[in-house]
């Protein structure tokens, strides 16, 4: 114990704490939490089972000294212990006696081989199932990670509330600004007035006696480790080393030489990758999990996230994943890989990136960025971007944010907190990475990635670097860009937005992270496979009206589903499952189609050699022809806002203001009446459906549908 005895510290009972706690009544508590001083570093070089005999000591000796203080520990990951106390008094003491305790010799004459770093701050909180939230808990752990080794540091306001303690000096260390508040505070170390014992000696510097005998045994060594050295720079030197990487693996490539020194098996299928805090993170979508791989040891640790997993990203201390099926934002320690908390985003949440002061996540479906406060652990806003946000990256004159559908990137204003700059880049934008004093856009349709100065806010250059490019990773050398189409890795030169280096990894990379001269990458299966046959689909006997995809929208679901897989239209919804099937993509159009004139024009242009299933060919005049035959026999058209549909009825619908066509140029202009930001949307409906043009009256019968096309020849009438 410390120089004072707990009997001149006045009893608290905590019973009405607790009683407050399960009746969810706000209390002023006392919050002290500690942790472990190196912990990581001795779990890598002691192995993990000496690490979980290291926490294991560390939580029986907190929750000895705490209950014997008066305290209670609420709750432990790992390394660090969170306790409250009804007296800020008690709360000094035992942060005392917890030095002590850990720098006293055990009955067997060890100490605790490692120092500890604890913070203190008192006021209101709010009881929630197994803890409290509230700011005085939020302080308590920043200070209690500036704290220095064997140190503990308290608020003023636990010091004015403990007032003088015998045995306990207080000494003012000058005012800190801490993330998450708006005014510096004035901080205290509390110690014991007799000192504290020495810190323990570094393990990592312990060394032991040396004689003759391990002199030998040590060069003997060291003659081996320079023949397996030698060996292993000759195989790292051989053509065939590493030649493939494995599917569903992590692969290490060495920035200089561009070769694959290492890859890691993994249980499933890595989808999004970070580096940080000495590790390698990898989501992994389908299995609802979260890998942690040790870049020293190779082991793989792994966390169960439940649910579909989009980005990954690691940041103020810790890993952010996004849920996608649960609208989440997932908060993992990265000394415990547990889940801390689930915050809630927007729809279909992606890509994840973290600033100095929040975190930032791209909810696909909505076209919002959602602000995540690292202060308050709370959306604090949600901006517009744009349909389709594919990629985060946070500069330090923004947030830059991918945008699929506009092909674009824009900037966000993190003090304003809205858009304040639109570039438009190529077709298809998803990764974003910000290095070298720019920021780099990866256009997957077109594969070509984009260099945008940020200081002019203007694209500087387009290079073609390989097909399906997704995911960057950038320096201040150049930008590491993953080709899933080609599954390459490629590098291109800040400077000369040339490609000076490539890997050929032999699977699909799905994800690319950096750490010091490190390439990390994630990959999958490749793409290669069998494409083309006859799908067959049965259902349950209905009324099909399915022939006509007008019709396709009524009460029969099957209708919708028939129509989805006979007609194609400009524009498409992924076929795929999870959150990216929300994602618009050209379908019968060579690109999504772009938007002027303040959303009151679209222009898209058809892709080149596709024909009907009976050999004619696709014209942009059948595109102006079907928006024509809908409105004519369709009074809830998606297309009422088109110009000149005011005036399509029955007998006729002429178009020709509102979508002008160039066949030769296989061009496509529509023109609105008022912007629609859902127009886009609205190509993707089964009614917006491409047929060939016919010149049969609107009252005899709807356009005839190609016989070999795998629907019923029988047309239905146009509705009265």
């Amino acid at each position: 114990m410390s120089g004072t005895s707990t009997d001149d510290v006045p009893t608290h009972d905590l019973a009405p704490e607790r009683a407050r706690r399960d009746s969810g009544v706000p209390a002023v508590l006392t919050f002290l939490i500690a942790d472990v001083r190196g912990y990581t570093r001795f779990a890598q070089e002691h192995g993990d089972e000496e690490a979980g005999r290291l926490a294991a000591d560390f939580a029986t000796l907190v929750r000895e000294t705490v209950v014997a203080g008066g305290g209670e520990l609420i709750e432990l990951r790992g390394d660090e212990a969170l306790c409250f106390f009804g007296s800020a008094r008690q709360a000094v003491t035992t942060a005392v006696d917890l030095q002590m305790a850990f720098r006293r010799e055990s009955d067997g004459g060890t100490t605790f081989p490692l120092p500890i770093g604890a913070g203190l701050d008192a006021g209101e909180a709010v009881p929630i199932e197994g803890g409290y939230r509230g700011g005085a808990l939020n302080t308590a752990a920043r200070l209690c990670s500036i704290a220095r080794p064997g140190e503990t540091l308290a608020t003023d306001t636990v010091v004015s509330l403990a007032r003088r303690l015998e045995g306990i000096r207080y000494v003012p260390r000058r005012s800190v600004r801490l993330k998450g508040l708006d005014k510096p505070i004035r901080v205290i170390e509390v110690a014991p007035e007799a000192g504290l014992p020495p810190l323990p000696a570094d393990p990592s510097t312990r060394r032991p006696k040396v004689t003759r005998r391990r002199l030998t045994v040590a060069a003997l060594l060291v003659a081996a480790l320079a023949g397996a050295l030698a060996f292993a720079l000759v195989r790292s030197n051989r053509s065939d080393a590493l030649s493939r990487v494995e599917p569903n693996s992590i692969a290490a490539i060495d920035g200089d030489t561009a070769d694959v020194s290492a890859q890691v098996k993994l249980e499933s299928a890595p989808t999004a990758i970070a580096t940080g805090g000495g590790s390698v993170w990898v989501a992994n979508e389908l299995a609802g999990t979260v890998s942690r791989l040790n870049p020293t040891s190779n082991l793989v640790h792994t966390t169960s996230v439940d649910g579909h997993l989009g980005g990954i990203a690691y940041g103020a201390r810790s890993v952010w994943v996004t849920k996608s099926d649960a609208r989440a934002l997932v908060q993992i320690n990265p000394r415990t890989s547990e889940v801390v908390q689930n915050i809630p985003v927007g729809n279909a949440p992606g890509a994840v990136a973290v600033g100095p002061d929040a975190v930032w996540v791209a909810n696909t479906v909505d076209g919002t960025v959602s602000r995540v406060g690292l202060a308050g652990g709370s959306v604090t806003d949600t901006i517009a971007v744009g349909p389709n946000p594919a990629g985060l990256a946070v500069a330090r004159d923004g947030v830059w944010v991918a945008i699929q559908s506009t092909g674009s990137a824009v900037r966000i204003d993190p003090r304003a907190r809205a858009v304040v700059k639109t570039v438009y880049v190529g077709n298809g934008p998803t990764g974003i990475a910000v290095g070298g004093g720019n920021v780099w856009v990866a256009n997957t349709r077109d594969g070509t990635v984009s260099r945008i100065d940020p200081t002019t806010n203007r694209m500087t250059a387009t290079l073609r670097v390989g097909r399906n490019p997704s995911a960057l990773a950038a320096t201040p050398q150049g930008v590491w860009v993953a080709n899933g189409g080609e599954d390459t890795i490629k590098r291109v030169d800040s400077r000369s937005a040339e490609v000076d280096r490539t890997v050929t990894l032999g699977s699909r990379p799905s994800g690319i992270a950096l750490s010091g001269g490190t390439v990390y990458a994630a990959a999958v299966v490749p793409l290669e496979g069998h494409r083309g046959g006859v799908l067959k689909v049965t259902s349950e006997p209905s009324e099909c009206r399915c022939a006509d995809p007008i019709f396709a929208l009524g009460p029969n679901v099957t209708d919708f589903g028939v129509a989805s897989l006979v007609y194609d239209g400009l524009v498409a919804y992924r076929r795929v499952g999870g959150s990216a099937g929300a994602e618009l993509v050209p379908d019968l159009a060579g690109s999504l189609p772009t938007s002027t004139d303040d959303g009151r024009t679209y222009s898209v242009q058809l892709r080149d050699g596709i024909r009907f299933s009976y050999g004619t060919p696709v014209r942009a005049a059948d595109f102006r022809a079907s928006v024509e035959r809908d409105l004519a026999v369709n009074p809830f058209s998606a297309f009422q806002g088109v110009v000149g549909a005011a005036h399509c009825s029955a007998k006729a619908c002429d178009l020709s203001r509102g979508i002008e066509v160039d066949d030769a140029k296989r061009t496509i202009i529509i023109h609105l009446s008022r912007a629609d930001p859902d127009f886009i949307y609205k190509l993707a409906l089964p009614e917006a459906a491409m047929l060939p043009a016919r010149k049969a009256p609107w009252t005899k019968h709807a356009h005839s549908i190609p016989r070999h096309w795998s629907v019923p020849r029988r047309i239905f009438s146009p509705r009265p």
